[in-house]
């Protein structure tokens, strides 16, 4: 006779998570429920189902990240010219429960880490960039360097794909959906824009202020294989199964 945590996971009323590990005892008829841990089990699991006030905690380290970004800069002279970025892999930093960096990364111009703040499901966060130049050329007709001077960016997004496979800070964030912009004018903190205050002509001659309109960016990773945490738990019967034997 042997002795087995299985995992039960709980959300609460506003949709966190809670893992628990109730141990089992495993004999020839299979796993039993010991009488004193189904009481433990019953009062937990309605503490946690009526609780609003559980931290929620997510994991979204790690460099399987792919980020994409679609908007469109505005600015004078130049009207309006297309801002992508495409299947770029980047790696997201996380120091904390509700510390993360996500890389902003346009290249070749661009390539800047943004402090990001999580709280609950959605994360934001803002830079400022002392200048960004785009080469004669970058922009068709324009032929003179534009150096874009004192660009503020604001990112905004909400985890949209969460596995129940925790790491370091809990379950494993697979998607984050970016918040749009909600006009080329808008300094919305929960959507995603950028401000440019000066655009340099020719690198000399100040054009004016320019904007950019976030229409959608995403970071998405594998999600994990539920199979993976089968074979474990088949593992750990097979384990205390051989043990029993013994």
């Amino acid at each position: 006779m042997g002795m087995i945590y299985h995992p039960f996971i709980l959300h609460n009323k506003e949709g966190y998570q809670i893992d628990l590990f109730i141990p089992f005892r495993y004999q020839q008829g299979g796993l039993i429920l010991m009488k004193k841990h189904l009481l433990t089990l019953g009062v937990l699991s309605a503490l946690v189902l009526n609780s609003s006030n559980i931290a929620r905690a997510d994991s979204y380290g790690g460099s399987d990240w792919i980020f994409n970004l679609s908007g469109t800069l505005f600015a004078p002279l130049v009207g309006a010219t297309a801002v992508t970025s495409n299947n770029l892999a980047i790696t997201i930093g996380q120091t904390s429960m509700t510390d993360i960096t996500i890389p902003m990364n346009i290249p070749p111009y661009l390539s800047q880490d943004v402090p990001m703040t999580v709280s609950g499901t959605s994360v934001t966060g803002q830079i400022l960039v002392a200048s960004i130049t785009l080469p004669a050329g970058t922009i068709s007709g324009v032929n003179v360097p534009l150096v874009l001077e004192e660009v503020r960016i604001n990112l905004a997004g909400t985890a949209t794909g969460i596995a129940g496979h925790s790491q370091a800070f809990g379950p494993r964030v697979y998607e984050i959906t970016g918040t749009p912009s909600d006009s080329p004018f808008s300094t919305n903190p929960n959507t995603t824009w950028a401000t440019i205050e000066r655009v340099m002509f020719g690198g000399v001659a100040n054009i004016g202020s320019a904007r950019v309109e976030v229409a959608s960016w995403s970071a998405v990773r594998p999600v994990p294989e539920p199979a993976s945490m089968l074979a474990l738990g088949a593992g750990l019967l097979g384990l205390a199964a051989r043990r029993r034997k013994k």
